[in-house]
């Protein structure tokens, strides 16, 4: 079996829009070409000046242009150069500000190496001075921390971080996609709390500030999660996960039919931007594994089966996604209730037995534990 690699797939995903985005450099690259590995470097000989404007212009591109192979490097190289050019310190800021927005635009999609490549800028920036370089420094620290504590933390651990978390959310003179990531690490230190009372205050709390953001899908992220009770998760990992109920579109399903395959299953909804950011890795590792017996599951915590089913064929999502909304309750998602799924995205790994192996998997590490099971390699349970 061919080895998986994200890298490969994200450069099929919106490979037009490098005709985009050239179009728009041609200002700063009209007298020599790109080389034919990197059509985003800018060209030899730019003043430091120069190489600002092309970073500037870079950070305007659509997103979609943003997240393709060798943008990010391109960045990292117009920064590299305008430091070696001995330049002032507001244009030495610019550039380690501009060089930790890329390569945090790459970590937000499960770029291990640009996530490594952050932090390390963010260890050597300790000492800044520039008031927008130091704010970015603790915004960086402060995420790499949630994200660190919602999975290896210890519990009576979790109250101070989203302590100080609270109180960096509510300092926030406006709330944008930046923080999606840090809203859906918030939410999985939440889940980890032994103290119900806590973690429904926290949802709460958390919820009502996110709530106030103009990012529409931060805005809704926080009123979903403000409603929410919590359940008390049960453990899952080396059981059974059987799920059953109906397809947005009404078709019975049962998770049974897919025995003998590996399945994740995934709690999602289009109201969540982190979800959503996931789901091209998620076609991706689809469309490599499914013909060698690969299924994904997708459960819905819309309320809105209409928006869903927009969403599933705008998006062309070939996997079965289960609409369970109880109509006396529509906060209420029966399935994601039963497994204890209040923060989303969720994912659960199952084997060829239907058995929970992992749970939170997504990006590289889902993709190599899915290689992993396909490939007969014993599984950890």
């Amino acid at each position: 079996m061919a080895a998986f690699s994200l890298r490969r797939w994200s450069a099929v995903i919106g490979s037009l829009a490098v005709v985009l985005v050239s179009a728009m450099l041609a200002l700063a690259d009209d007298d020599e070409p790109k080389p034919e590995d990197n059509p985003y470097l800018p060209r030899e000989g730019l003043t430091a000046e120069e190489l600002r404007q092309f970073v500037d212009r870079m950070q305007r591109a659509p997103k979609t242009v943003q997240l393709q192979p060798g943008f990010t490097e391109a960045i990292g190289i117009a920064v590299d150069r305008l430091l070696a050019a001995n330049p002032s310190d507001e244009l030495r800021a610019f550039g380690l500000t501009n060089k930790m927005q890329a390569l945090h635009r790459s970590a937000m999609h499960d770029d291990e190496t640009a996530q490594k490549k952050l932090m390390q800028i963010v260890k050597e920036s300790q000492d800044a001075k520039d008031k927008e370089l130091i704010a970015a420094v603790a915004f960086y620290r402060l995420e790499d921390r949630a994200l660190d504590a919602g999975n290896n933390a210890k519990t009576e651990e979790l109250p101070a971080v989203l302590e100080d978390l609270k109180k960096f959310f509510a300092a926030q003179p406006e709330l944008d996609r930046r923080y999606l990531r840090l809203a859906s690490a918030t939410v999985k230190i939440i889940n980890r709390l032994a103290d119900d009372e806590l973690a429904q205050k926290s949802y709460q709390e958390f919820g009502a500030l996110w709530a106030k953001s103009q990012e529409l899908e931060l805005s809704r992220y926080g009123k979903r999660i403000a409603k929410g009770t919590r359940k008390k998760a049960p453990e899952v990992v080396g059981k059974p996960m059987p799920i059953t109920g109906a397809t947005h579109d009404g078709k019975p399903f049962d998770v049974a039919q897919f025995r003998g395959k590996p399945v994740v299953v995934v709690f999602w909804a289009t109201w969540c931007g982190p979800c959503k950011a996931l789901m091209p890795e998620f076609k991706a590792i689809y469309e490599h594994f499914h013909g060698d017996g690969f299924e994904i599951v997708g459960v819905s915590k819309d309320e809105d089966q209409e928006a869903l089913a927009a969403y599933l064929e705008e998006e062309q999502i070939p996997w079965p996604n289960l609409f369970d909304t109880d109509s006396a309750n529509p906060e209420m998602h029966p399935i994601a209730d039963k497994y204890g799924v209040h923060g989303i995205p969720a994912t659960f790994l199952l084997d060829r037995e239907g058995e929970v192996i992992a749970k939170d998997l997504h990006g590289q590490a889902l993709a190599d534990k899915v290689e992993e099971l396909l490939d007969g390699k014993p599984s950890e349970k």
